[in-house]
């Protein structure tokens, strides 16, 4: 990413300056930190003030801000004598990173979207840029995506707030303010339909109308299955006030925002809880033709959701039934079903273009 023949430090932290100093080792050659508070290190790299350096002929230096409480001051510096974010100099925290925040950047150009439209196209002319678009399973998917070094050296990864919580509402504004989805070459996505229950401009059709035509589309299922979660079926017969005001009353948990019903109409039937334990270990608590049906329903519903998607899932759930579970709630997929996914990528449609994956 970095082709200068000078790279220097700019630090008043000393911890962050070591920390990043030792992560850049091996991968460039330290032309010494620039710093008017720091005057000696444990590594042997020459130490200048940062009058030395604006003295000097910029034209082949590039620049790296290790600091915390000092790098928006220093930022603005580098700012006033016309050094570019990305092309003249970047923070630490991008140094080795394939992943970049597009609310981040923003406010390291102090909000100015020239500049920032400017540190895109410059990370553009190094990498292609990647965007996973949907829900909870994309914080997995970007992680094993980061773990791969091929990876991380040809693509950078965009940062996208996941679609449920409700506080990511600014950081989805900034994403759209700025126009983040025209700089996207590769989008991943789960379909999220126009009718989704956060907003239509998260769908993935109002999506797609933003990328370039020539942006590479992978769509993914929804990693959604309830079969191994019968507990939350509320098929069962009872008065739904009722429940309510148990739970209320006896405090019963909510496991990921789920009601176990089970637990619950027990409780209504007064039940003890070394009554309920002892009911529900009992193999023969649930009727197995009731119980297929539950697994096999929710089997088709996300078969009908992953008709038209490139990475599907529901084969392979179906050849783990009996051996593993594959989700730790029926809309969180566990690590197996993840690494399925990643693998899965480079054996899809798109392996013309997107095959190290």
């Amino acid at each position: 990413m970095i082709t200068a023949q000078k790279i220097y430090f700019v630090s008043e932290d000393e911890e962050v300056f070591e920390y990043a100093y030792l992560n850049a080792v091996g991968n460039v050659n330290v032309s010494g930190l620039i710093s008017d508070t720091i005057k000696e290190t444990k590594f042997a790299i020459p130490i200048c003030s940062k009058k030395w350096l604006f003295a000097q002929d910029l034209d082949n230096v590039f620049i790296v801000v290790a600091d915390n409480k000092e790098m928006l001051n220093i930022i603005k510096e580098l700012l006033k004598k016309g050094l570019q974010f990305v092309e003249n100099w970047i923070p630490y925290w991008m140094y080795n990173s394939c992943e970049i925040s597009a609310e981040k950047m923003l406010q390291l150009v102090g909000g100015n979207k020239e500049r920032f439209a400017n540190a895109m196209n410059e990370i553009k002319k190094k990498k292609q840029v990647i965007l996973i678009h949907g829900n909870c399973q994309t914080h997995a998917m970007r992680y094993y995506l980061k773990q791969n070094e091929e990876i991380a050296k040809r693509y950078v990864l965009v940062e996208m707030p996941q679609l449920w919580n409700a506080g990511h509402k600014e950081k989805y504004d900034k994403l759209f303010d700025v126009d983040i989805f025209s700089y996207v070459d590769i989008l991943i996505t789960q379909i999220v339909s126009k009718d989704n229950k956060f907003a239509e401009r998260v769908s993935t059709e109002h999506i797609l109308s933003l990328v370039n035509p020539e942006c590479k589309v992978i769509t993914i299922s929804n990693a959604f299955f309830n079969g191994y979660y019968p507990q939350f079926c509320n098929d069962i017969k009872y008065d739904k006030n009722k429940v309510a005001e148990v739970v209320n009353e006896k405090g019963l948990s909510l496991y990921w925002g789920r009601l176990d019903y089970v637990v619950a109409e027990k409780v209504i039937e007064g039940k003890s809880v070394e009554e309920i334990i002892e009911s529900i270990l009992d193999e023969d608590f649930y009727d197995r033709k009731w119980l297929y049906n539950y697994i096999y329903n929710g089997i088709n519903y996300t078969k009908a959701k992953e008709q038209n998607c490139d990475i599907k899932i529901c084969e392979y759930i179906e050849s783990k039934l009996n051996k593993e579970i594959l989700f730790t709630t029926s809309m969180h997929p566990g690590e197996n079903l993840m690494v399925f996914m990643r693998e899965n990528f480079g054996k899809n449609r798109n392996k013309r273009y997107f095959s190290m994956l």
